[in-house]
């Protein structure tokens, strides 16, 4: 099978009513990968906002090593509007299949009052 391009959808909603809310959107929360797959994260909209600035991916702490062979901080895992953030290669081979590799995706966005405020999720990649 050849390698595909897996695309991952952030978007953000956000109100700062008093009974306001926040909506993050990751999409898919739980993507799967086989060796030589990239994956390419893009902002899109979310309930009629289009707040997104900026994100980073970036690995969690006490996982098995990451599945690509250029790892965060690398400049490619930074992303916005222009420049969606993409492993710069495609999946190493060697993980185990199932192996479940937490990331993170770190969100800046605008709120209804103009500030920039920022969160933070953890989705995951399965090995295929």
């Amino acid at each position: 099978m050849a390698p595909k391009n897996v695309k991952v959808e952030i978007g953000v909603s956000v109100s700062n009513a008093s009974n306001g809310k926040l909506e993050i959107k990751i999409k898919p929360w739980r993507i799967h990968i086989a060796a030589a797959d990239t994956v390419e994260w893009v902002p899109v909209v979310h309930n009629t906002d289009d707040i997104v600035s900026w994100f980073r991916i970036d690995t969690v702490a006490h996982t098995p090593p990451w599945p690509f062979p250029d790892a965060p901080p690398d400049a490619a895992y930074t992303g916005n509007h222009a420049k969606h953030a993409k492993t710069p290669h495609g999946r190493t081979a060697g993980l185990p299949v199932g192996s479940v590799i937490p990331y993170s995706v770190a969100i800046a966005f605008t709120d209804d009052d103009g500030n920039e405020r920022f969160a933070e999720v953890d989705p995951d990649m399965v090995m295929d």
